[in-house]
């Protein structure tokens, strides 16, 4: 991949990692039943551990997360960054 040294993940800048990562997931979920990718791809958006919502498509979930200060965004389904790193190799 173009930008990213996978040897050497240590130095690299998280803004250049999402793309790809992003890529490996949405690759992974095309994989998978309908169900599975469902849950694979939701993202939450939550603020004081209260989710204020939940959707399939991430610029959704940036809206209402721009909406709210301190909210952040997470997978539901929750996978250590290295496993997904690791789907690169």
């Amino acid at each position: 991949m173009q930008g990213l040294d996978l040897a050497n993940l240590a130095d690299t800048d998280p803004a250049t990692l999402r793309r790809p990562m992003r890529a490996v997931w949405l690759f992974s979920a095309r994989q998978m039943l309908p169900e599975s990718a469902e849950l694979f791809n939701r993202r939450d958006v939550v603020l004081g551990g209260k989710t204020l919502g939940s959707f399939q498509d991430p610029a959704e979930a940036e809206q209402l997360a721009e909406q709210h200060s301190g909210a952040r965004i997470g997978h539901a389904f929750r996978v250590p960054t290295r496993v997904v790193v690791e789907l690169l190799g």
